[in-house]
């Protein structure tokens, strides 16, 4: 269940939305731990992660993977938009 604490999305759990986008014109890897993920060009990457845990993007060449980015997932938390209406 989520709960909603100074803007930001949390699970009662201590996990945490995250987000990441593909901005590359290649198909990239998204990896934490055992778990990996294919990300196409342009696509978002939504996930729940703990605040400490680390994305690791790679892509793939001729020659092998290349890791390109690592990303703590407390810099990839989603905020949640404030409301345009005003009370």
């Amino acid at each position: 269940m989520a709960t909603y604490s100074a803007g930001l999305l949390t699970d009662t759990d201590g996990r945490i939305l995250c987000h990441y986008k593909n901005a590359s014109s290649q198909l990239q890897i998204g990896r934490m731990g055992e778990q990996e993920r294919l990300i196409f060009p342009g696509q978002w990457y939504l996930f729940e992660a703990s605040p400490a845990a680390i994305l690791q993007i790679y892509t793939t060449t001729k020659t092998g993977t290349i890791l390109l980015q690592t990303l703590p997932c407390h810099t990839l938390q989603v905020n949640e938009p404030e409301s345009p209406l005003k009370l």
